[in-house]
């Protein structure tokens, strides 16, 4: 399942510091973008650091347990809707980003998630995927 290969990548790559290229560095907004290109997978990966004034604990329930509130917080998001909770670790959502005007239709994202928490650590894997019993929505780009 693409969650189980995503939250075991994940794991791979939060033990491997080598190789990261930087893709932006924000400092007025103490964000930092680094990518990564792994071979084995044919797949581009992005790691976002940024310091938020939340606790972790109340970013994990925003992030796994109210993602469909998404929308409420972040400003690019029209909508977020969970559409299957596969067990008590993983499950599949549509993410729809609003339309930016000249620049970029609305999108739509159909995402497997995979989570756990381990030694004060919490993760969260996501992967894109296609799947027919969940149809693109009408007008939006995937």
């Amino acid at each position: 399942m693409a969650g189980t290969k995503a939250t075991v990548g994940l794991l791979e790559l939060e033990r491997d510091n080598n190789g990261w290229a930087l893709e932006d560095d924000d400092s007025s907004m103490n964000i930092t973008i680094h990518s990564k290109y792994m071979d084995k997978w044919g797949l581009k990966i992005y790691r976002i650091e940024a310091d938020v004034n939340v606790s972790a604990r109340v970013l994990w329930e925003d992030m796994v347990m109210n993602v469909e509130d998404t929308a409420s917080w972040n400003k690019d998001m029209k909508k977020v809707k969970q559409l299957e909770q596969v067990n008590s670790c993983t499950d599949i959502i549509r993410q729809t980003m609003h339309e930016i005007a000249g620049l970029m239709s609305s999108r739509s994202l159909l995402l497997v998630r995979q989570w756990s928490s381990s030694s004060g650590m919490f993760i969260i894997a996501t992967s894109s995927m296609t799947a027919p019993r969940y149809p693109n929505p009408d007008n939006i780009v995937m």
